[in-house]
């Protein structure tokens, strides 16, 4: 704690005002815990996020779905009604105001039909960027991962 000249000065000549700077100098403090504590609370979550917005690896709509005890075809299905995705030629595409911000990549990938003739097709895959957006879309929603339900039960 440091005193200025004009408030040591106020003391002197009021010893009650020495009463407001303790009570102020503690609220300062208790303030300060608070804070200390807040960051604590806050900081895995922030590290979790740094983590995954690190990876570079994609994950399939099925991989994000049982996060929430859906079905891709559910999950792909909840995304359009919520008008984050549609579907075109087989793949589903984000909508334009999605679309520039890196939540997803499309990846070609080979098949073999039931005639035996070999063909492409692109698939949607998200990227972790996408996976915290679609955390925190659906949530705002009121739609939470299984594991987050079961912890407020």
């Amino acid at each position: 704690m440091y005193l200025t000249n004009n408030t040591v000065e106020n003391i002197l000549n009021d010893p009650s005002s020495f009463i407001t700077v303790l009570a102020e100098y503690q609220k300062g403090k208790e303030q300060r815990l608070l804070v200390e504590q807040q960051v604590q609370t806050l900081q895995p979550k922030s590290d979790y996020y740094d983590l995954i917005l690190q990876c570079d690896s994609l994950m399939t709509a099925t991989q994000i779905a049982k996060d929430y005890g859906m079905t891709a075809h559910k999950f792909n299905n909840l995304l359009n009604e919520f008008k984050v995705q549609y579907k075109q030629s087989g793949q589903w595409l984000l909508y334009s105001q999605y679309a520039n911000e890196g939540y997803t990549q499309s990846q070609t990938y080979t098949y073999t039909d039931r005639f035996g003739n070999q063909g492409f097709s692109l698939q949607t895959k998200w990227t972790q960027k996408g996976r915290i957006f679609l955390y925190e879309f659906l949530k705002g929603k009121g739609i939470v991962p299984i594991i987050e339900d079961l912890k407020s039960s």
